[in-house]
């Protein structure tokens, strides 16, 4: 379940529940995919080239789902869009439509993989590449627990209340 709740975080509405404006769901959406669609012909070009087959694999194979994503919703109006979105379910069109972009991801680690002699080496600089968007995350989530810290050391303590039973001695 955790794996799904990861995958709607990198959709362009990942509290798609929440949103009402579908026509804007879907200007954004189809700009996405078309974003996508350019960057996998950007793939194919010098690749074709150079006989990375496994680089125009991917790319023809993430291509193809981009242009249908692109195809089959493009051309839908906010109405028709929210029938199909709930006649699927908002999760299952929430991972059709990530697809393409974690297809951009794949093949950039496909590519350092066949750049790289060793599998270590490629393994190191698949990390290191994924450094800048952990790093941040990871920043401002420190940022904002240093924060409430110094938020709470700065609250005046109140002493305990005591109903005066405490205070008397027992004989």
């Amino acid at each position: 379940m955790d794996h799904i709740r990861f995958m709607l975080q990198l959709t362009p509405f990942a509290n798609m529940h929440a949103v009402d404006d579908y026509a804007h769901v879907l200007a954004d959406l189809v700009e996405c995919w078309k974003w996508d669609i350019d960057a996998y012909r950007a793939y194919l070009n010098p690749n074709i080239r150079a006989d990375n087959t496994y680089i125009v694999l991917c790319a023809l194979v993430f291509l193809i789902m981009a242009e249908w994503m692109y195809l089959r919703y493009s051309g839908l109006t906010s109405e028709e869009l929210k029938e199909r979105i709930y006649a699927i379910g908002r999760r299952t069109f929430a991972i059709l439509a990530v697809i393409p972009r974690l297809g951009v991801i794949i093949i950039r680690n496909v590519e350092i993989v066949v750049i790289a002699d060793s599998p270590a080496l490629a393994c190191g600089l698949i990390v290191a590449s994924m450094f800048p968007s952990l790093i941040f995350p990871l920043i401002l989530s420190g940022t904002q627990q240093l924060q409430e810290w110094i938020a709470n050391r700065r609250r005046p303590r109140r002493a305990p209340e005591h109903n005066g039973v405490e205070g008397r001695r027992r004989l």
